[in-house]
This record gives C-alpha cells, sequence and structure tokens, in this order.
C-alpha cells in the first residue's frame, strides 16, 4: 500500500519504551494476556479534531469511523490471477477449513468468505486477525497452508484495500509498466499477475514488463524476494529516487514516456493503517502531511512525465489525509494544463463500497492551526515565524475550478464499509504530452521531505548494480543445437551477468539489451532481472552443458525438439516419490530405461503421458548417461 514514511513519521516501524501500551490502573508494567497480544490505546485527540474538521465522514458516522480504527484486521489473501488451481484452493477453503464452532475471545467465528468485489472471486477474507492465526495452535494447519501456497505464488496475503490499484490500473499482456515506490512487492507481484493473467489459457509468454523501483536498496532486494514466487520474466527491479527516474526510451529524449501503466503508490504518513499499526495513534501529526506533500507531488509528476500518451497512471496512498490526497492530484492537473485526466472509476469493481473524493478541505498546521489561504498563512508567518511550511498547492480549489478538476471521481475506501484498512486511490489518463519538466529542480523540497525519500547509508545501499551483458553466441549454438531449440525462439531474450555467468537470464522482449544500457548509463541501477532459464553444469569429461531451470522451463519448453521424453503415470510416480534418490535404470519401465540408456547426459525433460490429456505436468532431471543409475533432480511445472 502506500508507503509509510521513516524516521518515526506516520508511526514508524518499532518504538521505544511502552509505546502505546495502555498503563495498567495500579502502575505497574502489563503483562502478556493469555493471547499474547497488548491492550492499545486507540486515542489521539489531535487525530479527531483534525479529520473532524475535514468531513472525511459525517457527524453520524464518526463514531462508526472510529470504532472500525480500532478494530483489528482481519486475514485476507487472494488466489492469483495467473494460478490455474483456482477452483482446487476454493474447494479446499470449502471443504478442509470450515472451522464449524470456533470461538476466539469468547466470540464466534464466522467462517472465511469470498469478498464479494473481488474478480472472479479470487480475493478471501477471514475475522480472525492474522496474528492469531500465527499463534493458535487450532490454526497451525491453516497457515501452514497459507505459508505454502503462498511460497509457491498460488496466493498472496495482502490487505484488501492494497489489492485495489492494481485492479484499477488494468495491465494487459503487452504493456510497459513502472511501479514507482514498490517495495514490500505485493502490488508488484499483482501487476505481474496481471500481466501473465492469459497465459496458461493462450501458451505465450507475455511482452510487457514491469519495472518495480524503490529509493532503498534493502527494500529493493526485498521486493525481488516477493516477486520472485510469481517466475516471471517481465520482471525488472531497479533503485532509484521515484521522483527522479529518467526518460526512457530510443534515445531517452522523449518526453512524453513509453510506460502504458504507471503505479504511483506514494510515500505517506500512514493513517489508514491504524488498525494493524497501533503505533501510528501515539505519534499522529499533522505535520506528517505537511512534509511529504511536495515530494507526493514531485513523484505524480514524473510519473505523469514517464507515462506514454494514452497510458493511466494510478495513483494511491493508505492515508486519510486531504493534504496527501485530493491536494496532490489537484495540483498534478493543473501543472498538467488539460493534458491528464481522471478517470470515472465507479463502474470498475462496481460491488466494492467506495466514498467519492472531496473537493473542500482545511489546511492546518501542526499546532491545528487553520489558514484560510497561502496568503493568509504567509500573512501569519510574517508575524510569527511558523515552523510547518505550508504551500500554495495545499489548498483546496475554487468551485469553479473544483467542477473542472473532477475530484469526485477520486475513490476513498473507509474501514467502515469493507471491514479493511483506509486507502486513497484515483486514476488518471494522459490524453496529451504533460509540460517539460526537465528543466523542474527538487531543491525546494523541505530537508525533512526529501529525506524520508534518502535511504540510509549503509554498504549494501552503496552496493553497485547488476549488469548484464547479452548471451555469448558461440554458448548459444551450443545450447540451441543441444536441445534443438526452433528458430522461433528469440537467443536476444537471453542475458547473463558476464561473459563467462554460469547462470543464463530469460526476459520478455521489452527488456532489451539497449534498455539495460541506457539504464546503466543513466544511473538507474539494475538489482534484478527476469527469470533463471539455463545453468551451467560441468561434466566429468571436461565438457559444459547447460541444464533448464525449474522456473524458465515453462517458457523454453514448447521451442525444445529434443531432451524430452514421456514417461508413464507408474515411472512419473516413482520419481516424485524419490526425490533425489540415486534411481537404477532397471527399476523405469522398458520404454523409459531405453529413453535414458542411449541419452547422452545432461538435462531430459520427463512429461507424464496422459492420453486424451491437454494438461500436460513436466519433470525436469539430470541423467548420468552411460552409468547404470541416474541421480534424479525433480521439478513440476
Amino acid at each position: 500500500m502506500g508507503k509509510r514514511s521513516r524516521n518515526g513519521r506516520g508511526g514508524g516501524r518499532g518504538g521505544r519504551g511502552r509505546g502505546n501500551k495502555k498503563p495498567r490502573a495500579d502502575g505497574k508494567e502489563e503483562g502478556w494476556r493469555a493471547d499474547k497480544f497488548a491492550d492499545w490505546v486507540y486515542e489521539n485527540e489531535n487525530f479527531d479534531a483534525y479529520y473532524m474538521a475535514q468531513n472525511i465522514v459525517t457527524d453520524a458516522d464518526w463514531d462508526t469511523f472510529k470504532k472500525a480504527l480500532a478494530t483489528p484486521l482481519p486475514t485476507t489473501f487472494r488466489i492469483n490471477s495467473s494460478c490455474p488451481f483456482a477452483d482446487r484452493i476454493r474447494e479446499h477453503i470449502e471443504l478442509d477449513f470450515k472451522f464449524d464452532g470456533l470461538v476466539v475471545d469468547d466470540e464466534p467465528v464466522e467462517p472465511i468468505s469470498s469478498m464479494p468485489w473481488y474478480p472472479d472471486s479470487r480475493g478471501f477474507t477471514w475475522s480472525v486477525e492474522r496474528r492469531r492465526v500465527r499463534k493458535l495452535p487450532i490454526l497451525k494447519e491453516f497457515q501452514s497452508w497459507l505459508v505454502e501456497l503462498s511460497n509457491s505464488g498460488s496466493i498472496t496475503r495482502q490487505e484488501a484495500v492494497s489489492m485495489i490499484p492494481p485492479l484499477v490500473l488494468g495491465v494487459e499482456s503487452h504493456h510497459k509498466v513502472l511501479d514507482m515506490c514498490a517495495a514490500p512487492g505485493s502490488k508488484t507481484s499483482q501487476l505481474l499477475e496481471s500481466l501473465h493473467s492469459q497465459e496458461f489459457a493462450t501458451g505465450k509468454t507475455p511482452t510487457g514488463v514491469v519495472v518495480a523501483n524503490d529509493v532503498d536498496l534493502k527494500r529493493a532486494y526485498m521486493l525481488v524476494h516477493q516477486s520472485k514466487r510469481i517466475s516471471s520474466p517481465a520482471l525488472l527491479v531497479t533503485c532509484h529516487e521515484a521522483q527522479n527516474i529518467p526518460f526512457l526510451g530510443k534515445d531517452g529524449t522523449e518526453s512524453e514516456g513509453v510506460f502504458d501503466r504507471i503505479l504511483c503508490d506514494a510515500p505517506c504518513s500512514g493513517d489508514g493503517t491504524l488498525r494493524k499499526n497501533p503505533l501510528i495513534w501515539k505519534n499522529w501529526s499533522a505535520k506528517n502531511g505537511i512534509a511529504l506533500h511536495p515530494l507526493q507531488l514531485q513523484i505524480a509528476k514524473r510519473g505523469a512525465a514517464l507515462l506514454k500518451v494514452g497510458g493511466n497512471m494510478c495513483y494511491s496512498t493508505c492515508t486519510f489525509n486531504p493534504l496527501e490526497n485530493e491536494a496532490v492530484v489537484a495540483d498534478l492537473l493543473r501543472w498538467s494544463k488539460g493534458s491528464l485526466e481522471l478517470v470515472d472509476v465507479s463502474n470498475t469493481l462496481p460491488l466494492l463500497k467506495r466514498r467519492p473524493g472531496i473537493s473542500t478541505w482545511k489546511v492546518m498546521d501542526s499546532q491545528l492551526k487553520e489558514y484560510s489561504s497561502y496568503e493568509n498563512y504567509v500573512e501569519e508567518n510574517m508575524k510569527d515565524k511558523i515552523k510547518d511550511k505550508i504551500r500554495a498547492t495545499m489548498f483546496s480549489p475554487t468551485k469553479k475550478e473544483a467542477a473542472d478538476l473532477h475530484l469526485e471521481r477520486c475513490m476513498r475506501c473507509l474501514p467502515q464499509d469493507e471491514n479493511t484498512g483506509g486507502f486513497f486511490i484515483c486514476l488518471l489518463k494522459k490524453v496529451a504530452p504533460t509540460p517539460d519538466d526537465k528543466e523542474e529542480s527538487t531543491e525546494d523540497t523541505p530537508k525533512s521531505a526529501s529525506d524520508e525519500a534518502k535511504p540510509r547509508r549503509s554498504r549494501r545501499n552503496d552496493k553497485k548494480g547488476e549488469v548484464y551483458v547479452a548471451f555469448g553466441a558461440e554458448n548459444w549454438a551450443n545450447v540451441r543445437e543441444y536441445y534443438d531449440i526452433s528458430p522461433e525462439f528469440s537467443a536476444e531474450q537471453l542475458i547473463t551477468r558476464s561473459e563467462d555467468a554460469k547462470s543464463v537470464t530469460f526476459v520478455t522482449e521489452s527488456i532489451t539489451m539497449a534498455l539495460l544500457e541506457e539504464m546503466k548509463r543513466k544511473k538507474l541501477k539494475v538489482v534484478y532481472a527476469g527469470l533463471k532459464m539455463f545453468e551451467r553444469n560441468e561434466t566429468t569429461e571436461g565438457g559444459k552443458v547447460y541444464r533448464v531451470c525449474q522456473a524458465g522451463l515453462p517458457h523454453i519448453l514448447p521451442f525444445m525438439n529434443k531432451r524430452k521424453a514421456k514417461v508413464t503415470t507408474k515411472d512419473f510416480q516413482m520419481m516424485l516419490e524419490r526425490l533425489g534418490d540415486l534411481l537404477d535404470f532397471d527399476e523405469f519401465e522398458s520404454a523409459t530405461r531405453q529413453y535414458f540408456e542411449n541419452a547422452p547426459i545432461g538435462s531430459v525433460v520427463c512429461m507424464l503421458d496422459r492420453p486424451g490429456q491437454t494438461n500436460v505436468e513436466y519433470v525436469s532431471l539430470l541423467n548420468s548417461g552411460g552409468n547404470a543409475a541416474l541421480s534424479i533432480v525433480v521439478f513440476v511445472v
């Protein structure tokens, strides 16, 4: 979701001392309850005063809003759109995880249910809080199942409202997509899934790319770990300040941009995450939104400039604050001079309960002193120096301007509507080139805001990015001959980290060497690309053989004409049951045994022979050639 800022803003991670724990009446340190969860104080007078003045909810709805914020979030997860086993997972939930009669904290627990608004019934919610799922012994099997499916890339555990921006964006298989502030990566995974959503039906690898960027190198590597579950050749992870991502293109000078879709999930004060981050109650201050507003605006402008004409950008945050939401969008539209338009998404996810964006709001400093206009702030600042730097871009539009901006097309998700966290989402379409922003400077960004975007200095942050080169022609010729790969497969989609690298990476058509070289030239640090397709093995005879890797197998198999064998169900089952064992040739049925005895050393893809079945399961194994046994390394795809 929209990233909470660091350095203590927005309820930063961790904390010292008591934090926000409720003190005992006798003054002694409160111990843990039997369920190991601490009590928290879900109150902040400044929060109440600020948001009651903003009218983000009606007076009649305020108590419901506050009650929802004081309630822990339910456990939510989704079946990934690229997963072909959705029906089996749904069936497993319905049959094996009903938990009839389950009571937690003296309250009966409702069954796991699908979220009506999520497409194809792939999103699920359960009233049990995520921490309790991890802690309660009775739920151990369910927790293990969640972890197993999450690690395999079949499901993603993600807060419900965080799932909305990628759905609104509408990514297709050929799109070039930029995720500007991507870590920790749940939405990046969702974008990749959308890119691959038709792959199982069509058998075709997507041609697009998802460039997932984060300013912090450590978080960028965390992003790699999260996104690798999807095993996508379309992934390209970079590390750069989002507001300064360079223009990319044939020559890098195209100011109107090259991306079809951009997700601008901006760093924010994060008070929409109060239900899972109670520390924010203690640390909440109006100064957080004031400090972050200019950075958010810079990132949004840069995203708009990098967007292709005709493309869409989704701006989102996990805060209720209009200074970080509608105020940013309003000034972005002013700056665009008509080149950007807010898209009406009221018919997107029609069953989702949402509130329209607002057109009027209050601008207050950290002491909650209100200013009627920017001129009023300047006048007051001359009398008494004010710590907070209020900007003209923070104020509400006039009635006439508001009618033209259509801020009501923005989407506000409040916790009481769908039992979620808080979120702000809007979709912008680029209808003409944006003003040339190359001359814009970030020098006027307040130190407190710019510091939020800077990674902490460490050896890891100083690490250089990966440098990729084309897969060597001689090595490719050997691989092509070894597997008899069809000429339809493009060797230009194979790259390595050096000319003598052990592993070979497969990327989509959009990730070209020209693009990678341009990124290097413009100091856009590349952290990771594609997926591993081949890995070099040294043979006992001193030769080199490139074995097919699990992640790359589905993409190269349609082009392989050699090193493939159909095996019987009996042989297939034996290989699965004896994973990693040394198997004698005599243990296989005659046809399989004969193939292995005659096959040269190296990687073989075994396919389960099921007459009349179109879905085929594959196994990749290492064959030891003329010896009487083979060591099997099995990968089921």
